[in-house]
C-alpha cells in the first residue's frame, strides 16, 4: 500500500496526497499504511515515521487527528526511503539552495516570505502563504518542508495582533 504525493501540491495546499491537517489516524493507515516506526516524544501526540530510521516523512497524530506533517529532505532523497509515499513531479535535490527554491516557488506561482521569527545566522525559514507550509534551510540548503496545525502555529507578531475594539 502506498500513496502518491506531489511536493508542489504539498507546498500549495498543505496536503500530502489525501492526508492533511485534521485527517484521522485511520485515514493515514487507509491511504499510506501502517507507519514504519512510531515515536512518542510528547503526549498526547505520536510521531508516525515513514521511511529511513528517523522518518523521511513524519506525521504527528493525536488519537483524533493529524496535527503536523514534516517532509525531511537534507541528506536523504525522500523518494527512495519512504516507499509507502511515492512522489511525482518536481523533487527538490538534496543540495537545493534558498535562491533556487524561491525561484521555483515564483515559477509555480506560490507567494512566500522569509519568517523573521524562525530565521537566524545559519537557519532561514520560508513561509508559503497559500498553505502555511514552511521550508527550513540550514547553511543555505533545504532541510525540510513542514505543515503544522493550529496548535503549532507561532503566536502572531505585534503587527498581526488585533487591536482592542477592532
Amino acid at each position: 500500500m502506498s500513496t502518491l504525493a506531489n511536493v508542489d501540491d504539498f507546498m500549495g495546499t498543505g496536503r500530502l496526497g489525501e492526508i492533511g491537517i485534521g485527517s484521522t489516524p485511520d485515514d493515514v493507515v487507509r491511504c499510506i499504511g501502517e507507519p514504519d516506526n512510531i515515536s512518542v516524544v510528547r503526549v498526547p501526540a505520536a510521531i508516525w515515521l515513514f521511511g529511513a530510521p528517523f522518518g523521511d516523512v513524519q506525521i504527528h497524530c493525536t488519537r483524533a487527528a493529524v496535527e503536523m506533517i514534516v517532509v525531511r529532505l537534507g541528506a536523504t532523497q525522500v523518494s527512495t526511503h519512504a516507499p509507502k509515499i511515492r512522489f511525482e513531479g518536481w523533487l527538490p535535490p538534496v543540495d537545493l539552495a534558498f535562491e533556487a527554491f524561491t525561484e521555483h516557488l515564483d515559477l509555480i506561482g506560490l507567494i512566500w516570505q522569509v519568517d523573521p521569527l524562525l530565521t537566524w545566522t545559519s537557519q532561514k525559514t520560508v513561509s508559503i502563504c497559500a498553505s502555511t507550509v514552511s521550508a527550513v534551510f540550514v547553511d543555505d540548503q533545504l532541510q525540510m518542508l513542514g505543515l503544522a496545525g493550529p496548535l503549532f502555529q507561532p503566536a502572531p507578531g505585534p503587527k498581526q495582533r488585533k487591536r482592542a475594539g477592532s
